[in-house]
């Protein structure tokens, strides 16, 4: 289940991990966040939500790299916040947050895994039906000829 809070800066909560492969290793959730579920591309706050595996009740997370349609990437908590670039970040493309979550508390403490943040970016466009549509904002400019059959055109005033 992905949720996001699209007011102020969205958060992005997904299911459990799956289960560590062993008792003493931990595993870390590795969310992919679908386009609907997501912010936009121009300089947008957003959060993604780590979580462990059941035999991990404690742990820090540090992020490793990161694709360039993200700045302001960090770590607080089990939550990786992060800043869309306009420019760099395409609408409807999927970029990656990459880093490492260490277990330091339960059965796996001692242990570390490697999570991945895969992030497609919104696409205020997806249902526009003009060409030059701001993926900002998602309007299409004034006066636009807009072509809805072959055998329509209307033209906006």
């Amino acid at each position: 289940m992905h949720t996001i809070h699209r007011c102020c800066n969205p958060t992005i909560i997904v299911d459990p991990p799956p289960p560590a492969p062993c008792e003493q290793c931990s595993g870390f959730s590795s969310p992919v966040i679908p386009m609907m579920d997501s912010v936009g591309p121009c300089n947008e706050n957003g959060s993604v939500i780590i979580t462990s595996s059941a035999n991990c009740s404690s742990f820090t997370l540090e992020f490793i790299e990161h694709d360039d349609a993200f700045s302001n990437v960090f770590v607080s908590g089990n939550t990786v916040n992060f800043t869309t670039v306009q420019g760099k970040a395409i609408p409807g493309k999927s970029y990656i947050i990459r880093g490492r979550g260490r277990c330091i508390g339960g059965t796996a403490s001692g242990s570390s895994a490697q999570w991945i943040a895969q992030i497609t970016i919104f696409n205020r466009c997806y249902q526009q039906v003009c060409l030059d549509c701001d993926p900002c904002t998602g309007l299409c400019p004034p006066d636009e000829i807009q072509i809805y059959h072959q055998s329509e055109i209307i033209v906006l005033p």
